[in-house]
């Protein structure tokens, strides 16, 4: 077992990274639904083989009886079996599955009692997924990935730089970007906003250069971490 105590975005050794695969495959349990489809995103998009997803930590279970996946990403609060539990329920069945939390919580101290019970990664959903896929690569390399002291060093400026973004949105930028994190194709918010596809299609060409980002992925991961959905 390899242990390293890894600063974000710092995947765990050059060692690792060359022994990483790419089709690892994956379960992501986490109850909010988009959340969900911006993981499954970013994994698709990054060669990892999404297995399994649920919003339950029974469910979660029951799934684990039949399917191993390599990895499973786990929302602590997730209802009825929490994530700490599912954690210590995969590690006493002894399943051969490495389990990266990914939370609102950001306590180190937290994290730490993650790492005792069993857990390979530590991700606060409140920074980039960038992180994630740090973590995930980390743990694919036989690694673990958990936050510093430090890790925050910088989070205040980059909030305050995506909040001024976010204020120049108009009111139907603002509403189409809530729709199209919810995964509705512009023809189905044309018709729930009443607009035409080429406004649509207008505004949200307006809202990847208001906002600086290159894909629905990064779109997504901005809205979740400035609660717009």
């Amino acid at each position: 077992m390899i242990f390293l105590w890894v600063q974000p975005y710092i995947i765990a050794s050059r060692d690792c990274l060359l022994r990483c695969a790419v089709n690892d495959q994956v379960m992501i349990v986490d109850d909010h639904p988009v959340m969900r489809m911006a993981v499954w995103l970013l994994l698709r998009n990054t060669g990892f083989d999404v297995v399994a997803q649920t919003g339950s930590g029974a469910d979660a279970l029951t799934i684990l009886e039949t399917v191993h996946p390599d990895i499973a990403i786990i929302d602590l609060g997730i209802p009825g079996v929490d994530g700490l539990t599912l954690i210590e329920q995969i590690v006493a069945k002894k399943w051969p599955v490495k389990s990266i939390i990914l939370t609102c919580e950001s306590a180190e101290h937290l994290a730490k009692h993650c790492r005792h019970i069993g857990a390979y990664g530590f991700v606060n959903k409140q920074h980039d997924l960038g992180d994630l896929l740090s973590a995930l690569r980390a743990v694919q390399g036989g690694g673990m990935y958990f936050p510093s002291e430090t890790s925050a060093l910088g989070e205040t400026s980059r909030k305050e730089i995506e909040y001024q973004r976010i204020e120049s949105l108009s009111v139907r930028e603002l509403r189409v970007l809530q729709l199209l994190v919810q995964g509705m194709t512009n023809k189905e918010i044309a018709a729930c906003m009443l607009l035409s596809n080429r406004v649509v299609s207008i505004c949200k060409k307006s809202l990847i250069h208001k906002l600086e980002v290159d894909n629905l992925l990064a779109l997504v991961d901005l809205a979740w971490r400035n609660k717009l959905i």
